[in-house]
């Protein structure tokens, strides 16, 4: 609530009404108009009452009353105020420096204090109300009262979005801006849908991203500053009507609580933000007051005492660390000071592997992030290091460590957490064992390992999902052992499968490859003469966008300089870097909030120190390679069951043994064999 330019805080200590002390400091306040604000706008019917509901007790002081239009936006105004303080805070504790968003501001008779009502009928710009203050838009829409209450569904937010298009001015969807809106005549009472506010939100990376509320809880937020402490300590029943439709909302206290806090995390969905723990959880509804209070009152929806607020209380009503980080990304919240990191670190998405131990034979489990790692966790619970202020890029962690800490017959969670925002999870990590990576070879010390990517919108874990292995050499049907001399690649609008050709004439495939006599899908293949054109070196792929769980493209580059292939550049590359490594991508991904409206954040692509960037299409290709002492002999996957490849990998084996020297129990192996 600083103004542009100097402001001078005076606080005072004072004891039986006279100041025993005092502090004086001047700020200088520089908005910062680079950055993109978050605006605030309330909807009206085209024959709106302009009233919002209220309880009898609360119908109206001195200052004003509680249910009309000028009262709804002073108390957006203020919460709008509260959410920026909060924020701030929570981020500055997060060590992300004072950040938070900036709000559209106007100059106007400002509302933040009781003082500005108790000025008196002179000319407004005597007394210092008009000042620069968050603008709140008043839109009417073309639907009446009953259009809007009609549905409680998906009717009312439509209405807000094309209410906000008609406005026009920064709400076209060619400025892609991000409001926070309350629809005054939308009280949202249907049982079976009602949760926490009644507040939704939406994510639209190309038109208009909103957080959206209905008016019924806005009676019980405060007006001014001098409102807040006691809007948040208020222990007065709101009424039946709120009490049967909003069950937590037991007081009015609780009451605003709910309010503020669901329609905050509507603006998180905006935003772009997923379930997380805090406030993205509904964690605001009995915390909220603890991040203004240093008391909190009885909680009657919980029938227990209020607490005093310190350091160590426990607070819900924040934003996890997963969320702050995406929110430092954003140009909303960006500070001047900050170094503009290159695309590959905005999107690269942690990664974890296991791997041999060379030095005791046992298994480490790999973490990885070029951009860096903020948080690593096991069953919910963080992990002393790494933090936001000592990142790493990797963690190695060892087995035998981990089963002394957790019992290995029962599930074990792993979230990582990258320093851009970006978060891997996996549901149980111990159902990615060293077995599954590196697979020992018999009758020696060496090890196959194997390296897989998946489609960028994909988890790798759909239930229709077809598992599958192929080597570059196999057992025929007379038994004996094979090379390949053929590979035929079937890439149309994405990849839908390969078809392997043997010295004996059996053949392998793997995905869903179509009938190679037809001609209609004659320009689909990309044949490979193994025989003449050398063993395969490396293999690119194109991980396509998050809406689709496919591999778009694949090109096999071969030892003798040529490759054959299609990657679909053109029309599905997407921000990435290169890599040759071999880490799992997680099988939770983000889900979607209450509405379904949430924005789907995973999917991201790898990156390695030595890959490059020179050819901007390859933003969208990840590379499989082996290292210089390993070759290719095999691949392995899954695909769908209607066709495509989700997932793809190389296995590779030590130069020195190569190909050629694969003993043949190798072929017997389950782990080398398809389903």
């Amino acid at each position: 609530m600083l103004s542009p330019g100097a402001n001078q805080l005076m606080i005072f200590h004072l004891r039986n009404g006279k100041s025993k002390a005092g502090l004086i400091n001047l700020l200088h306040y520089i908005p910062l108009l680079q950055n993109p604000p978050l605006h605030l706008a309330i909807m009206v019917a085209s024959d709106s009452p302009l009233a919002m509901y209220c309880p009898s007790h609360k119908q109206g002081d001195a200052y004003g009353t509680h249910d009309d239009l000028a009262a709804a936006i002073a108390k957006f105004r203020m919460t709008a105020y509260m959410w920026q303080a909060m924020t701030a805070e929570d981020m500055r504790l997060k060590g992300l420096g004072r950040r938070t968003f900036r709000l559209d501001e106007e100059w106007a008779a400002d509302t933040v204090s009781r003082e500005f009502c108790n000025a008196p009928m002179q000319p407004l710009h005597r007394e210092g109300i008009m000042r620069t203050t968050a603008k709140i838009h008043v839109v009417r829409s073309s639907a009446t009262v009953n259009q809007i209450r009609r549905d409680n569904g998906s009717v009312p937010w439509r209405c807000f979005v094309d209410a906000l298009k008609e406005a026009k001015g920064p709400f076209q969807s060619s400025t892609r801006p991000v409001v926070a809106g309350i629809m005054l005549d939308w009280p949202y009472r249907d049982q079976s849908t009602v949760r926490d506010g009644g507040a939704s939100g939406r994510h639209d990376a190309n038109g208009v991203s909103f957080g959206l509320s209905g008016g019924d809880l806005t009676f019980s937020w405060p007006r001014f500053v001098e409102e807040v402490a006691d809007c948040l300590a208020d222990t007065t029943s709101p009424g039946s009507s709120i009490r049967e439709s909003y069950h937590r909302c037991a007081s009015m206290w609780e009451t605003c609580a709910i309010g503020q806090g669901a329609l905050l995390l509507a603006v998180g969905q905006a935003f772009g933000l997923s379930r997380h723990p805090g406030i993205m959880a509904h964690g605001y509804a009995l915390d909220w007051p603890k991040n203004f209070l240093a008391e909190t009152a009885y909680s009657c929806c919980l029938r227990a005492s209020g607490m005093i607020v310190s350091d160590s209380t426990r607070n819900t009503a924040h934003w996890d660390l997963a969320d702050a980080l995406v929110l430092r990304r954003l140009r909303h919240f960006r500070l001047p000071s900050d170094s503009l990191k290159a695309a590959f670190h905005r999107s690269e998405k942690p990664g974890f592997c296991w791997k041999r131990d060379e030095e005791t034979g046992g298994a480490i489990l790999e973490i990885s992030s070029l951009g860096g790692i903020a948080r690593i966790s096991f069953n919910g619970e963080a992990e002393a290091c790494p933090t936001v202020g000592h990142p790493v890029k990797s963690v190695e962690i060892q087995e035998e460590g981990l089963v002394k800490r957790f019992n290995r017959n029962a599930p074990l969670s792993l979230s990582i957490v990258g320093v851009n925002g970006e978060e891997t999870r996996k549901k149980n990590v111990w159902q990615t064992p060293p077995s599954i990576e590196a697979i020992k070879i018999p009758g020696t010390g060496m090890m196959l390992e194997k390296r897989f990517v998946i489609g960028a919108g994909g988890t790798g874990d759909w239930n229709d999902m077809k598992p599958w292995v192929q080597l570059l050499r196999d057992k025929g049907p007379d038994g004996k052992i094979h090379g390949a001399v053929r590979m035929d690649l079937y890439v149309g609008c994405s990849w839908q499968g390969s078809r392997v050709k043997y010295e004996d004439g059996h053949t392998g495939q793997w995905g869903m490859p179509p009938d190679s006599t037809e001609s209609l899908f004659q320009h689909w293949i990309h044949g490979i003469d193994l025989g003449r054109d050398g063993p395969i070196s490396m293999v690119e792929c194109n991980r396509g966008k998050r809406w689709t769980s496919v591999i778009f493209g694949i090109k096999f580059h071969l030892a003798n300089g040529t490759s054959q292939g299609e990657l679909n550049l053109s029309s599905h590359s997407y921000e990435a870097l290169c890599t040759d490594d071999g880490y799992d991508y997680g099988d939770d991904g983000y889900s979607y909030g209450d509405d379904g409206y949430g924005y789907m954040n995973d999917g991201h692509d790898y990156s390695d120190d030595d890959a490059t960037m020179d050819d901007e299409k390859a933003c969208g290709v990840v590379k499989l390679a082996p290292r210089a002492d390993e070759v290719i002999v095999g691949f392995f996957g899954k695909n769908r069951q209607y066709g495509g490849v989700a997932q793809f990998g190389i296995i590779t084996a030590p130069k020195e043994l190569g190909l050629d020297g694969l003993p043949d129990a190798v072929f017997d192996l389950p782990e080398l064999k398809t389903g």
